[in-house]
């Protein structure tokens, strides 16, 4: 006999016998077919929503922002920032109605930051400046209300 009908063989039986096995433990209702299996939507929600890991969903299409400021004496300064918005619900039409508004709701925030000088974004710092920016794009709102306002970048250059 050659060689290649003795491999022949015994992939064959290899063949022959996973497939009983696997027969066997599905009868016996051992098996459990794509237990433990993540969906690949599963895995991309769960990519997209790292941001929101206390369950509150963020509105980020807003994207990067880049801002003159005032004159402060001779100079402007430019504010470079990356809101996102974060709601209570998981509401599809309040998100619709973000979606919808994105370019007003950019605009609302470059008209905050270009009509304050370097001197004045500094005074009222960061946290001042997220519960203004909240009360602002929350009056354009109607379906709900912003819950609160992050930024994955703020930079004065």
């Amino acid at each position: 006999m050659n060689l290649n009908k003795i491999l022949l063989y015994t992939a064959g039986s290899l063949f022959l016998i996973f497939l009983f096995i696997t027969a066997g433990a599905l009868a016996k209702g051992k098996a459990h077919p794509g237990e433990g299996l993540t969906k690949i939507s599963d895995a991309t929600d769960k990519q997209s929503t790292a941001f929101t890991a206390k369950k509150h969903p963020a509105f980020s299409k807003i994207g990067q922002l880049r801002i003159s400021t005032q004159k402060d004496g001779s100079e402007s300064s430019v504010v470079i920032i990356t809101p996102v918005l974060e709601y209570v619900a998981e509401d599809e039409s309040f998100y619709e109605e973000l979606d919808k508004k994105t370019n007003t709701i950019r605009n609302l925030i470059k008209s905050y930051f270009a009509s304050m000088t370097l001197k004045q974004i500094n005074q009222k710092g960061e946290n001042q400046i997220k519960q203004e920016l909240l009360e602002i794009v929350n009056s354009i709102l109607v379906l709900q209300k912003i819950e609160k306002i992050y930024f994955d970048d703020f930079q004065i250059l």
